[in-house]
């Protein structure tokens, strides 16, 4: 598709508020901190230190010991974290719903001389966007221990084996714990922005604004040729913007940070 040659009239660059990011990694931190420091209480605490000092019972074999207490803790923390994915996943689609509209709202109502005021409602193809959004965000939660506990197990029972006491331990716990909370920060900040560009994209239908221009954002120190390339390109919001052999939108892949400007002339 050609390149834009001439200066366009477009709205405002629309993306998800920092706080509300902020307050939804908060809440994740605060489950992945309680995971991780039972892990490090019950596992170094109570089956490391025994086996250094020799005080399991002869017949005990510390690898199921570690086991035993690592599914116990496991056990826990799924739960806690399927209840949490019924919760978290609602309140957090709810307001990028809500923030969405009312910023597109009073965007319109700045820039748009024929449209004055607008209150959107929950149209099906809205309904559709969102409990979509809640069953993705509802899944990525559920991974989080998953991923976790398999990381851990496999740092606990090669330290178990090769004799080689809570320290190392200690360290590879806190690695582990590094990794899971940077990796479910990452897939919230891809996940949240993309649900807000759904949002957005679907209610720009409504009211036919179909033409938006692909911006690159220049914030990445490793971007993507092709989305760079694209910079300036205009494109369909009912198909998308055709890249690498896929019609895709700002922000549907991770890590872009891509984003568009909507042409309202």
């Amino acid at each position: 598709m050609a390149q834009i040659t001439r200066k366009r009239k477009v709205l405002p660059r629309l993306e998800l508020s920092a706080g509300l990011l902020a307050k939804y990694q908060k809440r994740l931190k605060t489950e992945i901190e309680a995971m991780q420091n039972s892990v490090e209480y019950f596992l170094t605490g109570k089956v490391e230190k025994a086996i250094e000092a020799g005080a399991l019972v002869a017949d005990a074999n510390p690898v199921d010991t570690a086991q035993k207490t690592l599914n116990e803790i496991k056990r826990r923390y799924l739960k806690r974290f399927r209840e949490l994915s019924k919760t978290l996943p609602s309140w957090i689609v709810q307001e990028i719903y809500k923030e969405t509209d009312n910023r597109f709202a009073l965007q319109i109502k700045t820039n748009l001389e024929d449209i004055k005021s607008i209150k959107f409602t929950m149209t099906p193809q809205m309904r559709l966007k969102v409990k979509a959004a809640l069953r993705n965000n509802s899944e990525q939660i559920k991974k989080i221990p998953q991923e976790f506990f398999s990381r851990v197990e496999n740092a606990a029972m090669s330290n178990i084996l090769n004799n080689r006491g809570a320290a190392p331990l200690m360290e590879e716990l806190k690695k582990t714990y590094g990794m899971t909370e940077s990796r479910a920060y990452l897939n919230a900040n891809y996940q949240l922005k993309n649900i807000q560009e759904q949002f957005y994209i679907e209610r720009k239908k409504e009211i036919g604004l179909f033409r938006a221009i692909w911006r690159h954002s220049r914030v990445s120190l490793t971007p993507r040729k092709t989305h760079k390339e694209a910079d300036g390109r205009e494109f369909d919001i009912r198909k998308g913007c055709y890249i690498d052999g896929k019609w895709i939108f700002p922000k549907q892949e991770i890590n872009c940070n891509c984003y568009q400007e909507t042409i309202i002339e």
